[in-house]
């Protein structure tokens, strides 16, 4: 009784009882008066045309309540063999409905889009499990190496030594916490202390720190933002960390005499920190994957620069915990990156109309 199609049955059942015995009766009443109006019926004549009337309501009624319920069953029969599916191949599944209604379509549009982000979901995991172990295996291997060579008396540890499996150690702790702050960050257990933040001196500040590393090496590092005070609700210790990560990783893929700008401006909606570069680029198959983690379009880049793989994830994931939104864009190989992000209102103004005005604020490293 607890079977869908069983209870449909039985309610249909119900309902064209209810439809077609007084229809049956009805035509009984109109069938009598058209043979003959002054007909007289002894009782169990009368009886057994009620019950014939009865039998044929119930009949009628049986029938179409199970043809009915069993229509109405057999796509979600279907869609419940579907699931079963997905379950034993794994996800990534599709679903076949045929011949079906729209609400049962779109119900099958929805568990195959289910099935394909849990194929997504799967094979990110496995990846993240796999880059884990090759970033943990290196340093590891380094450590393991040398302390079994000192243990084993081949070689006593010198300072440069000791030094080497120091940055190595180093390596593993970055690791370790840049993974800690991307989950608690994706999971919102990440602690923010939200406050009205001048996002423009935040931006000199970091440009400031990076300065230094940009004439070193004969890169043109500007920050071009509105003189009127922008603010918006945020942390101020992580929006160094995101403007930190973007300037950072600009710098290491900008060659010599090359540019990076960081430019913040405001609408009534929203304020946009814009990060561009002059460097390498990104060709467009790899540009939707530059926020996964761990991923490299040149699996080179980030292992020889001592990066761990995890700065634009981590920006992506302090983005969006603070309510803003990133997106990359690049015209190509060697045609430069550029990072947008935008954070949603909450702006103030220290000074009379957020007018277009904007001035460089620093000047250019050496070249």
């Amino acid at each position: 009784m607890n079977r869908f199609w069983i209870r449909q049955s039985l309610l249909i059942s119900l309902i064209m009882l209810l439809v077609i015995f007084p229809i049956g009766f009805g035509v009984r009443y109109f069938v009598v008066q058209s043979v003959g109006i002054n007909e007289v019926h002894d009782e169990e004549n009368e009886l057994a045309q009620v019950g014939g009337v009865i039998l044929f309501s119930a009949l009628i009624g049986l029938s179409v309540g199970v043809i009915g319920s069993r229509r109405l069953s057999t796509p979600i029969n279907r869609l419940v063999e579907g699931v079963r599916r997905i379950e034993a191949v794994g996800p990534g599944y599709q679903l076949k409905l045929e011949r079906s209604s729209s609400e049962f379509q779109e119900l099958t549009t929805a568990i195959n889009a289910m099935s394909s982000e849990l194929q997504r979901a799967e094979m990110q995991r496995r990846r993240l499990l796999a880059d884990v172990s090759h970033e943990l295996r290196t340093p590891l291997t380094v450590l393991d190496g040398h302390l079994r060579a000192a243990l084993d008396g081949v070689y006593s540890l010198d300072e440069a030594q000791i030094a080497s499996l120091y940055v190595q150690i180093q390596h593993l702790i970055r690791l370790v916490e840049d993974l800690n702050l991307l989950a608690m960050a994706e999971t919102n257990r990440l602690s923010l202390n939200l406050e009205q933040v001048d996002i423009t001196a935040v931006a000199r500040e970091v440009v400031d720190n990076f300065r230094l590393m940009a004439e070193s090496t004969g890169i043109a590092l500007r920050l071009n933002a509105a003189e009127d005070l922008l603010r918006i609700r945020a942390d101020v210790v992580r929006c160094r960390q995101i403007l930190s990560n973007l300037i950072d990783n600009a710098l290491q893929y900008t060659p010599a005499q090359g540019a990076v700008d960081v430019t913040i401006s405001a609408d009534e909606l929203a304020v946009q920190i814009v990060v561009s570069d002059t460097g390498s680029g990104i060709d467009a198959a790899h540009l939707p994957f530059v926020f996964d983690r761990f991923y490299r379009a040149d699996s080179s880049r980030s292992r020889s620069s001592g990066g761990t793989g995890l700065g634009l994830a981590i920006v992506k994931a302090l983005v969006e915990t603070q309510g803003g939104s990133i997106a990359a864009h690049s015209r190509g190989s060697q045609m430069g990156t550029t990072f947008v992000i935008s954070f949603p209102g909450n702006l103030a103004f220290a000074q009379a109309g957020a007018g277009a005005r904007s001035a460089q604020i620093s000047s250019t490293g050496t070249v």
